[in-house]
């Protein structure tokens, strides 16, 4: 698919799947509520309140940490609809989306930390303007391959694939780099413009609690957005 295509068909897909789109925004909700009736920010960031108040606390956090797991694993499904280039949206699966969302945490930590690791390495050895240069190459390609990565195991939900990352280079080079480049800075100029306008728009309006809302629903818009368009550009492959 052309870059535009991509994007037009992105674009489209939060609106054609309504549903879906639904779905996650409950889930949001949910997950937002928990966070608020069970107090888990202030009794785990000031230690205070009873005994009752920390139990409840834990309690909201586990079930926070759950709920973002699927979330984390629907949208893993987006882009696995992407790869498929089908216009089906994701049912809720809770077990096996909750899993995936565990993996997807997990790919997220290795493709991060590696280049990290490398980069400390290199600051014992070399001059700073060398590891500020070498440094800048290793994060712009692992973070395609963690784009890379990410796709892969949505396509796969296989652990270890999606944590090969020479695979997921090679996956970068087979699709065009500079067509991946190009996709994800299409991806995040439609983030930023329509997060500019929506954002400006509401703020000018509605009152805090209302813009809030209305930018949350548009937050889940381009998640969907960004997912589908992360599918189709590794259904090049």
């Amino acid at each position: 698919m052309e870059i535009m295509d991509i994007i037009v068909d992105s674009i489209s897909y939060p609106a054609d799947n309504l549903k879906s789109l639904f779905i996650y925004l409950i889930l949001g909700l949910i997950l937002g509520l928990v966070i608020g009736v069970t107090g888990v920010e202030t009794a785990l960031m000031t230690g205070e309140g009873s005994f009752f108040a920390f139990l409840l606390a834990i309690i909201g956090v586990i079930i926070s940490i759950l709920i973002s797991f699927l979330l984390e694993g629907y949208g893993l499904d987006i882009i696995k609809s992407g790869i498929r280039r089908s216009t089906a949206s994701p049912e809720v699966d809770f077990q096996r989306q909750s899993i995936n969302g565990v993996k997807s945490v997990i790919v997220s930590i290795v493709y991060f930390i590696v280049p990290v690791i490398i980069i400390l390495l290199l600051s014992m050895v070399f001059k700073n303007w060398i590891v500020y240069i070498v440094g800048f190459i290793l994060i712009l390609i692992f973070s395609l391959a963690y784009t890379m990565g990410i796709c892969r195991l949505a396509k796969t939900e296989d652990l270890s694939v999606a944590l090969d990352i020479k695979a997921a280079i090679d996956d970068i080079f087979n699709i065009g780099f500079v067509k991946v480049i190009l996709t994800l800075i299409a991806v995040l100029l439609v983030i930023l413009i329509i997060t500019g306008i929506f954002g400006a728009i509401t703020g000018a309006i509605f009152n805090k609690t209302i813009a809030s809302v209305i930018m949350g629903i548009i937050d889940a818009y381009l998640l969907f957005f960004s997912n589908r368009a992360m599918g189709l550009l590794y259904s090049e492959i």
